[in-house]
């Protein structure tokens, strides 16, 4: 596992730029860097295309500008190797494509718009990109100053989640960073295991559940060759989207490595559920985990 060639979707924020200059700096700052810039026109309504250039010309105009803007922005990343591509079509499946044609690393994409409440839906690039990209993507978001130095992975059995330890421990260490191993435990679950519990009181079966998810997270690290000193196991009862987002300023977390799924059939339409909340709603990065490697050669986005 490497940081040496990473795509990055630039539409010309503030955002995309700080998400650039920081892979530049502090995540991968001897790594290539492409810088992606995808051309996306609206189709006006019938009624106002006489008002419209032709298309040709519109398009060529737009692809001057942004092309100019691409140069500038690569150009303000001093002492990375940066090359520009300029391409058309929907950013989310542009950016898969390229991504997956130069055997990239990771994709880091800024959060799109400048204000965001929580629970407010995730700039559409980033979104579609969680759902559609092969290669791991990064949605950068309230980015410390330097590289992660605490990092979250929320645990759930699945078929991804032993690729998404593996990049959880490759950033770990590559940054000194301390992992915090996560399991929410659902309170319709809980309630389950209440009900037949021969537990004499609650505190004594929150214990019990606490003590063995503490064992569980800890056999699936041993299975993912993560040492128990580099990583803390920490189990909660609640609504696993809720818990994992409220996680973040309890444990101070600027990284979350999750799968996107649960498991089953590769497809846009099977991010999980709990995946989607998260990031949309984490205050801060989140590095999800779509595709094993061996799944990387399918399902071309079109």
């Amino acid at each position: 596992m490497e940081l040496r060639r990473i795509v990055i979707g630039e539409d010309f924020s503030g955002l995309a730029r700080a998400a650039a200059r920081w892979t530049a700096r502090s995540l991968a700052p001897d790594g290539e860097l492409i810088l992606v810039h995808s051309i996306e026109l609206p189709r006006p309504p019938g009624f106002l295309k006489r008002f419209a250039p032709p298309e040709p010309e519109l398009v060529e105009s737009v692809r001057r500008g942004a092309g100019a803007r691409l140069e500038e922005r690569a150009a303000a990343l001093d002492g990375t190797r940066v090359r520009t591509v300029l391409v058309e079509g929907r950013p989310a499946d542009r950016l898969a494509e390229i991504a997956r044609s130069e055997s990239a690393d990771l994709i880091v994409v800024g959060e799109h718009g400048h204000y965001r409440r929580l629970g407010d839906v995730l700039g559409s690039t980033a979104d579609q990109l969680a759902r559609v990209s092969a290669v791991p993507v990064l949605i950068a978001r309230q980015l410390p100053d330097g590289p992660p130095r605490r990092i979250l992975v929320p645990v759930k059995e699945s078929d991804l989640l032993g690729y998404a330890l593996e990049w959880a421990g490759f950033l770990a260490r590559r940054f000194d960073a301390r992992l915090i191993a996560y399991y929410a435990v659902s309170p319709m679950i809980y309630g389950r295991i209440r009900a037949v519990s021969a537990a004499s009181a609650e505190p004594e079966l929150e214990r019990e559940l606490i003590e063995d998810g503490r064992n569980w997270l800890g056999e699936r690290l041993e299975e993912a060759g993560i040492p128990a000193d580099l990583a803390d196991r920490e189990v909660d009862i609640g609504d696993p989207s809720y818990e994992i987002v409220a996680a973040v300023e309890r444990f101070d977390v600027d990284l979350i490595v999750m799968p996107s799924r649960a498991g089953g059939v590769i497809g846009d339409a099977l991010i999980g559920s709990v995946a989607r909340v998260v990031i949309r709603n984490a205050p801060c990065s989140v590095l999800i985990v779509n595709r094993l490697p061996s799944d990387r050669t399918a399902d071309t986005p079109g």
